[in-house]
């Protein structure tokens, strides 16, 4: 009942014994409460609610009461989905209308979600079906509830995010989850058993044929930052394989012995301390004849949390196969050899965010608690200062806050974690106790060698064969989640750039079978569209600011088919601001200019444009690189020439359509290019995406198999991630046409850091849409921050000729190179001022049409505005509804002159309010009544994040702001102190950068 005296009705699941979970705007003012379970007359029952809700959350949109009684004893409880809804599932709904009938809908799906995630979908509800349940047909499951309708399309409020803001739903759902997994596990195990009878007869038919395998293989790299932190990376490594039976080993000889931690150390396959005492018990039960120690059977407590060391030779004593670790006694006469894991080490440099106090020494942090650097000298400086862009304040004593510090990392590449019978049918060795050894049994070691064929390898590695193993091997899985982070595979690649046949008017169409050349004027054609299409303020080479003429920063491309010999980079070059990472697979040697073309004697290097079905694959990074920093001519030239580059190329393994790298070789990369660079990298352009790859074991040898997940680290992501305070990475968001707002599993682009923006690409046009290609277009949704022009883009390619590319690829480097020149006039910036600035600079795009909002921006920002973006002094900018423009120098605001908001469309009556310095950044809609903000809860710290309400309207407050007002014929009026802007008459502002 409502306090008027009238009934309301609404919808209500049982999730446990005694909670009940409805819609939030069903318990605003609601007293005496009672909830009805039951089709029928006969099987309906009551139960009355305990007082005011357990929880609410007008937000998410639902509330939980306390029924007295238990009606899950009668009526079960729902089935919860914690998953992300798809896009066009099947669905159903189920409700009470007004008249408290039971009304369902069927027939209907998903067709998407806004940008703050709520479901947006098509099922025929009626008044009262506030609360109703939104159903996957697919998973026969509670999807969202219902809330309501924004006149266009219904919404619901997804599960999952209701889950994340409840722990009592989470743990409903986790308990009813157990309880069908125990009744799918019994169905499952009888059918696995008859699936192994049925295996086991195949095997054993097959048994005596030799079927090649795809060897599980990972990569290892320490993520502890001290010397101990370093050591227990090791000891998970190897404690993890040795346990699991998937540690190669091979033998080493020694001409002299001192303690098994010294044989570590000489053979590179420990670093850290202190010598952990589980390394020392791995290699004493691998060398038996030479060593020997107490064991003692584990606590099922020290079991449980991975504790032992698995007995490698077995022992009636220990019925578990399992023994604590302890300290060996060994009895080595050199030269002797010594069975220990084939794991060679590099080392590698890099950088650890400290967040240091006040009064502590960067000597004392750097040769004590890290161990980086033997001394503080000059060197260990200077290597400081140049990863915190020369900023030396960082290194006071007295200074609070961030600062980079070195940091030894430890890597293996290419681990073969095979286990004996993964290997193959290769010879098998035994090791035997001495009849001393309280062991018994030979320890048996089987080899990768095949009987009758060479190996592949002069040093047989061996794998521990165990007791009674055959052709089964425990999964993947465990190993996995032991090593955690310290692990890491392969990733598949690939480019974000598509050649297509060029539309824009042009002499060379793109359709000839030879090159043809661009006299100036159609030079200066394609450069006037770009630079127009990014509201570009300078128009020529002679108006970019002396700041970025003298120093015009610096840029790091990553990319595959990287030609630094092409005739665009021959100003770079000269100028010695090119700067090849050499990998190998990159050439950086000048070739000499390509014969005349055929019945075309006057060819001449850069002026000549090559059709588009001519341009070969081999180009993509050549094309992004030309875009920053390539110059032509006078006409023709990237959007930032005076930078450096720093350019590396990854090599790869072509698999079908896409390129599998290793993932700690892309980090690697990404790594000696950031240590290159004496000053370090404003920012690096990607114009590719990584996926990781599964590993598993082809063939089906391996439990793990197909379905194991792989690896749970990505080093890309830790380098990305730990140069946050330095360096910008700007990412192409990819051509798939998907929207990335709450599912985004494409790396780098969806990696939520404050030093990461993602890029959209544009149709031709300075009020253009996504770009659409051939069926597909650009990605976008929230996780996509800003867009540029990515339609028939010109640049360099292959053969020093010029050639048009479309895609995300092409837009991502034009943002790199306005960022970096963001980054030369004001150099103390963070990367996410960086980012904030080119957000709430940007203009809205209109979304894709039957995306399900088209009336709202297409991505998080917006078209990049780099007029904007690069108002000297990182000055803000104000226009109000009568046009007049104002440089806005700085907020003035008391602290309690709050700004008051409303969403235009709401099932509840909330505000967001926020301080005058919070609000980053406003812009009038296509509606001029509505707004989308920009607001940031603490704008001095760079890594706090944005937040964006995209249809809200100004109630009342007032900006006080120190302005200079933008003159007609050019140039600024005279600064106004403290002048008050009312919001609601403002159509779009973009505050003053944080001054570092």
């Amino acid at each position: 009942m409502l306090p008027d005296g009238t009934a309301q009705i609404c919808t209500a699941i049982i999730i446990s014994d005694r909670h009940i979970l409805t819609a939030a705007h069903c318990a605003v003012g609601a007293e005496n409460l009672t909830v009805v379970f039951g089709l029928t007359e006969q099987a309906r029952k009551s139960f009355r609610v305990q007082g005011s809700p357990s929880e609410i959350d007008k937000q998410r949109g639902y509330a939980v009461f306390d029924v007295e009684g238990t009606p899950s004893q009668t009526f079960g409880t729902a089935k919860l989905l914690l998953r992300i809804p798809l896009k066009g599932e099947s669905a159903f709904f189920v409700g009470m209308n007004e008249k408290a009938e039971l009304r369902t809908a069927a027939n209907c799906s998903v067709l998407g979600t806004n940008s703050q995630g709520t479901i947006l979908h098509d099922c025929d509800t009626a008044g009262g079906g506030s609360g109703g349940l939104l159903y996957s047909v697919r998973d026969l499951a509670i999807l969202g509830l219902h809330n309501g309708s924004d006149g266009r399309t219904n919404q619901a409020s997804p599960m999952y995010l209701i889950a994340l803001a409840s722990d009592l739903i989470r743990e409903s759902a986790a308990r009813a989850e157990e309880a069908a997994a125990r009744e799918a596990a019994a169905r499952e195990a009888a059918a696995r058993e008859a699936a192994a009878r049925e295996a086991a007869a195949r095997q054993a038919a097959a048994a005596r044929e030799i079927v090649p395998v795809k060897p599980p293989v990972i990569d290892f790299r320490t993520v502890g930052n001290k010397p101990d932190e370093i050591a227990a990376d090791f000891k998970r490594l190897y404690v993890a394989l040795f346990n699991d039976g998937r540690l190669p080993l091979k033998l080493y000889q020694t001409k002299s012995f001192t303690t098994i931690e010294d044989a570590f150390r000489r053979n590179r396959l420990f670093y850290g301390s202190p010598f952990p005492v589980e390394l020392d018990s791995i290699a004493c039960d691998l060398n038996p004849k030479i060593c020997e120690r107490g064991r003692v059977e584990p606590s099922p407590e020290e079991q449980r949390s991975g504790a032992y060391i698995r007995d490698v030779i077995p022992d009636l004593k220990r019925p578990t196969g399992k023994s604590r670790p302890s300290i060996g006694t060994w009895h080595v006469e050199p030269p002797a050899s010594l069975l220990l894991p084939s794991v060679p080490i590099e080392e590698e440099q890099g950088w650890v965010v400290y967040r240091k106090r006040a009064g502590q020494k960067i000597s004392d942090i750097v040769v004590r608690e890290l161990g980086t650097c033997d001394q503080y000298d000059d060197q260990c400086k200077n290597r400081i200062l140049a990863g915190n862009r020369n900023q030396e304040e960082r290194l006071r004593q007295d200074y609070s806050g961030v600062v980079l510090l070195p940091k030894m990392s430890y890597i293996a590449r290419s681990i073969d974690i095979s286990t004996a019978s993964e290997k193959g049918s290769g010879l098998t060795v035994e090791i035997t106790p001495p009849a001393s050894s309280e062991q018994s049994g030979p320890l048996v070691l089987r080899t990768g060698e095949v009987p009758g064929k060479a190996s592949q390898s002069t040093e047989p590695e061996y794998r521990i064969q165990a007791p009674g193993q055959v052709t089964t091997a425990p999964g993947l899985e465990a190993v996995f989640k032991s090593l955690g982070t310290t692990a890491s595979g392969s990733a598949r690649l690939a480019p974000n750039s598509t050649a297509l046949g060029p539309e824009w008017d042009t002499r060379c169409k793109g359709i000839e079978t030879d090159p043809c050349e661009l006299d100036p004027s159609e030079l200066s054609k394609f450069q006037k569209r770009v630079l127009e299409g990014l509201a570009f303020p300078y128009k020529s080479l002679s108006d970019y600011p002396v700041a970025v003429q003298q120093k015009g920063g610096s840029i790091g491309v990553v990319d595959t088919d990287l030609d630094l010999t092409h005739c665009a980079f021959e100003e770079l070059t000269k100028a010695g601001r090119l700067k090849p990472i050499e990998t190998g697979s990159l050439t950086s040697t000048p070739t000499p200019t390509p014969a005349p073309i055929a019945a075309v004697p006057s060819y001449a290097p850069c002026t000549w444009l090559k059709p588009s079905k001519l341009i070969s694959s081999g180009t993509h990074g050549t094309h992004v690189a030309s875009l920053m920093v390539g110059k032509v001519s006078d006409k023709l030239w990237g959007i930032n020439p005076f930078a450096t580059l720093y350019a590396g190329q990854i090599s790869q393994t072509v698999i079908g359509q896409e390129v599998e790298v290793s993932s700690l070789e892309l980090a690697s990369l990404l790594r000696k290019m950031l240590n290159a660079a004496p000053k370090g990298l404003d920012v690096v352009n990607i114009s590719m995406f990584y996926q990781k790859v599964p590993t598993d074991v082809s063939g089906g040898t391996s439990s793990g198999g197909a379905d194991s997940r792989g690896p749970h680290g990505d080093p890309v992501l830790d380098v990305i991630r730990g140069d946050a305070y330095e360096t910008l990475f700007v990412i192409a968001a990819g051509n798939a046409g998907e929207e990335f707002t709450a599912i985004c599993d494409m790396r780098p682009a969806c990696l939520d850091l404050p030093n990461v923006i993602s890029v959209a690409a544009l149709d031709r046009g300075t009020d253009a849409a996504l770009l659409a290609l051939a069926g597909v277009g650009s990605n976008f949704g929230r996780r996509v921050h800003v867009a540029a022009p990515g339609a028939d883009i010109l640049g360099s390619v292959k053969g020093n000729f010029l050639g048009l590319l479309s895609g995300t690829s092409q837009a991502a480097p034009q943002v790199a190179a306005i960022a970096s020149l963001l980054r030369a006039m004001r150099p103390k910036a963070a990367p996410a001022d960086v980012k904030e600035r080119l957000i709430t600079c940007s203009k809205s795009v209109p979304a894709p049409i039957g995306t399900g909002d088209e009336e709202t921006n297409a991505i998080f920002g917006g078209r990049v505005d780099s007029s904007c973006a690069l108002i000297p002094e990182g000055d803000g900018l104000l226009q109000d509804k009568s046009g007049k423009r104002y440089r806005v120098k700085n907020v003035t605001n008391s602290d309690d002159a709050d700004l008051e908001f409303r969403p235009v469309i709401s099932d509840y009556a909330y505000s967001i309010v926020i301080p005058p310095w919070q609000l980053r950044g406003l812009r009038a809609n296509a509606n001029p009544r509505e707004l989308t903000i920009f607001h940031k809860r603490s704008p001095e710290n760079s890594r706090a994040s944005l937040s964006k309400d995209a249809r809200v309207f100004a109630k009342y407050g007032t900006l006080r702001l120190d302005v200079m007002e933008e003159l007609p014929g050019g140039g600024l009026g005279a600064l106004e102190q403290g002048r008050a802007f009312p919001v609601k008459d403002i159509v779009r502002y973009v505050a003053p950068m944080v001054k570092r």
